[in-house]
C-alpha cells in the first residue's frame, strides 16, 4: 500500500499539511516534534531564512505553500533544499523526520 508523505506526518503530529497534487514531493520536509510545557507554536522556515512563528497551527500549510513555491518555482521544479518546520505542542513525544525524494 503506498501512504501519502502529508498522510503520515499529519497522522504522527496532528498538523494538516497541503494534500495539493505536486506541493510535499518537490522538496525535502523535515519536522520536529517537541514536547512544551509552556505555549504551543511552530516555526517554519528554509535554510538561509529567518523562521516565520505561528501560533495558529492552520497558518501552517500556507506557509509550507509558499515556501515550496519559493524554492522550486510554478513550473514544478524539484529541489534539495528542505522545508523544516518545528512544532512546540503539548503532550507530543520528541521526535524528528525527514523526508527526502528517492
Amino acid at each position: 500500500m503506498l501512504v501519502e508523505k502529508s498522510s503520515v506526518l499529519e497522522a504522527l503530529s496532528g498538523i494538516q499539511l497541503p494534500r495539493a497534487q505536486n506541493i510535499c514531493t518537490r522538496c525535502p520536509f523535515r519536522i520536529t516534534l517537541s514536547d512544551s510545557n509552556a505555549r504551543e507554536y511552530a516555526t517554519v522556515h528554509r535554510i538561509g531564512q529567518d523562521k516565520i512563528e505561528l501560533t495558529d497551527f492552520n497558518d501552517i500549510n500556507k506557509y509550507v505553500i509558499i515556501l515550496t513555491d519559493e524554492l522550486t518555482g510554478t513550473a514544478f521544479n524539484v529541489v534539495s533544499t528542505p522545508i523544516i518546520l518545528e512544532v512546540f505542542k503539548h503532550d507530543v513525544h520528541d521526535l524528528t523526520l525527514q523526508l527526502v525524494q528517492t
